[in-house]
């Protein structure tokens, strides 16, 4: 991030937190909103099911699905099912799960690298250094999913098709 008087002045003029959280905002706000967006495919999932009743005391999100499932024998129709079930497979999930809880529910550890030039803070996901592009795979990988879930919800619902899409 380099404004107009170069690197070094906004290295001094925020503190060491302050520089942290814009390099975190944008992997925060990637990994939040994709979840968020998976949540929602499975809690429009579970209402479909259920017809608009929900027994849920907490979030509608994948794991109050996959408990609802697995304990109250809720089942989805099938093109959710074979979407669910390949979405709980993805590691991408798991990244973006790893992720977006580490960097919401957690404190982080520094790692800042101390020699030539300034001091430079970086964040290491999975042994790698995060380089942007961890962000662009959250979005893409959400955007993905939500095609397939309404691709699914589609094939479900054949008869719901407006006009034009029957053709």
């Amino acid at each position: 991030m380099a404004g107009p008087k170069g690197d070094t002045y906004i290295h001094e003029r925020f503190a060491p937190e302050q520089f942290d959280v814009l390099q975190l905002a944008p992997i925060d706000f990637a990994s939040r909103t994709a979840l968020t967006c998976l949540d929602l495919c499975a809690a429009a999932a579970y209402r479909l099911r259920r017809a608009g009743r929900f027994d849920c005391h907490g979030e509608s999100d994948l794991e109050h699905l996959k408990e609802a499932i697995r304990k109250n024998g809720v089942q989805l129709h099938e093109g959710q099912e074979r979407w669910r079930q390949a979405l709980m497979g993805d590691n991408k999930l798991r990244l973006l799960k790893l992720v977006r809880d580490q960097v919401t529910h957690r404190a982080l550890e520094r790692h800042t690298t101390i020699g030539e030039g300034p001091p430079k803070t970086t964040i290491t996901i999975e042994g790698k250094p995060y380089d942007g592009t961890v962000a662009t795979l959250f979005a893409d990988f959400a955007e993905s999913q939500y095609q397939a879930f309404t691709t699914a919800v589609l094939a479900d619902y054949p008869d719901r098709r407006s006009p034009t899409q029957n053709n």
